[in-house]
Formats: C-alpha cells, sequence, structure tokens
C-alpha cells in the first residue's frame, strides 16, 4: 500500500504560518493544525500507513511535547521547529540535545519557511541505512585558531566584535566540520552526512538539501565586515573554509 505524509502543525496562536502551509501542502502532505500538547500527541500517535512529520511552534510548548513524544514512541518524526520571538537561547539548544535538524525564525524569509517544510517532508521518506564511518567532530577552541572571534559548538552561535551570529542546526554542523577542516576541503559526502545527519541519503537529494543551508551559512558569514572567513567551493570535490 502507497504511504502518505500527514503533516501535524502545532500553532502558538490561532493560524498557521502560510509560507509553511505552503511548503508542506506542496509536498503533497495532508495538514492537521493543532493547539494543545494532547491534541498533537493524538495526531502522531494515531497515524498508522502514513509518514509523519512534525511542525511546531517552541512558543506552543513543542519542546515539552517532544519530550513526551520521545518518551512515547522511543523516537520523534521528522520535526521542524518555528520560534516566533527568537530572543531565548535554551530552545534551539533543547531542540539540538532532542535531535531537531531543523530550526528556523518566523521571521526568515518566506521562501527559506516554505523551502524548510518542503525539505522537511523529504526527509521523512529517507530510507534509514547502515551506518558510516564518523566524520571528523573535534569542537573548535577560539584560543587555539589565532582568530579574531568565538565560536559555541553547543549553541551554534558565533561571537565577533560584540555581535552574536546564531547558526540553525544544520548551518551549525557544517560550520563546526568546516572550522575542524579549516584550509582543507571537505568533501560533499562529508558535509552530506555530518550536516544533514542521514548517511545513506541518495546525492542528489541530498545536494538539494545541503545547497540552502549552505547558502545561508555563506550569507551569515559575508554579512559581518570583522568576520573574514570566506567558505569557497572546490569544483567537483567540496568545500573549503579560508
Amino acid at each position: 500500500m502507497m504511504t502518505t505524509t500527514k503533516a501535524i502543525y502545532l500553532m502558538a496562536g490561532p493560524a498557521a504560518d502560510p509560507a509553511v502551509l505552503n511548503g508542506l501542502r506542496g509536498a503533497g502532505c495532508s495538514v492537521i493544525q493543532t493547539q494543545s500538547i494532547a491534541q498533537t500527541i493524538s495526531a502522531v500517535t494515531s497515524a498508522q500507513q502514513e509518514h509523519v512529520v512534525l511542525v511546531a511552534d517552541v512558543q506552543a510548548d513543542a519542546i515539552a511535547c517532544l519530550i513526551l513524544l520521545r518518551e512515547y514512541m522511543g523516537r520523534l518524526p521528522a520535526t521542524l521547529l518555528i520560534d516566533q520571538a527568537g530572543d531565548n537561547i535554551t530552545y534551539p539548544i533543547k531542540a539540538m540535545q532532542l535531535g531537531v535538524a531543523e530550526y528556523i525564525l518566523a521571521s526568515d524569509s518566506d521562501t527559506h519557511r516554505e523551502l524548510s517544510a518542503r525539505l522537511l517532508v523529504e526527509r521523512s521518506h529517507a530510507i534509514p541505512g547502515r551506518a558510516q564511518p564518523p566524520v571528523i567532530r573535534q569542537q573548535i577552541a577560539p584560543a587555539e585558531t589565532g582568530l579574531p572571534f568565538e565560536w559555541d559548538p553547543v549553541a551554534y552561535v558565533i561571537s565577533c566584535e560584540g555581535r552574536r551570529i546564531r547558526l540553525s542546526p544544520a548551518e551549525g554542523r557544517l560550520f563546526n566540520l568546516l572550522m575542524a577542516n579549516r584550509g582543507r576541503t571537505v568533501g560533499v559526502r562529508d558535509l552530506m552526512r555530518y550536516a544533514l545527519r542521514n548517511p545513506d541519503v541518495e546525492l542528489s537529494l541530498g545536494l538539494r538539501q545541503l545547497r540552502p543551508h549552505m547558502m545561508r551559512l555563506r550569507r551569515k558569514l559575508s554579512a559581518t565586515s570583522d568576520l573574514t572567513l570566506r567558505i569557497v567551493s572546490t569544483r567537483g570535490m567540496g568545500y573549503m573554509l579560508v
């Protein structure tokens, strides 16, 4: 029997994000909107022959909902968290600890939010496979780099000249791996495995998911004049941080 994708959307207010809805529906999802943890858990656990994705506003107690879901089911569905305010650093930290792959701000562009929702649906259909050898995952110690900035690899925050640049989880994993190999080319496969957390993702799909994260990371780095780091592509091989 062919499976379908059901999107459960836990909202903080009376209306869902139109861009996110466009992304979910454009990916062929049926969307169920909920306004409480109980409704959300019931909708997620009642799905039978369907792929399930969860979209939730952190201001709607999404973190508590995820903790309960993981305790009840032993795992989480593919999850996208939306932060309406963006002023509480504990939300993205807790989301990363729970293994949430996508965390966006409601102030991000419509295109970004719509694409994030579409990629979430694609990720939910990925077939899990055997584990791949681990890539370099060393944490970066700012004191050892000699560079005029600080990098927090837990909160995914770059601090430079009094300015804090917050990266999404996927952007943070990309930056962490590129920093660990600064001056050396990191292969596309390693970047896909490390940033997307899907060791067996098919190449064309992985590239399609990876490129928007790389584009936003480049934009954030170039927007700060005091931060001289740049990401360059090595044709046919991967990317390098210089």
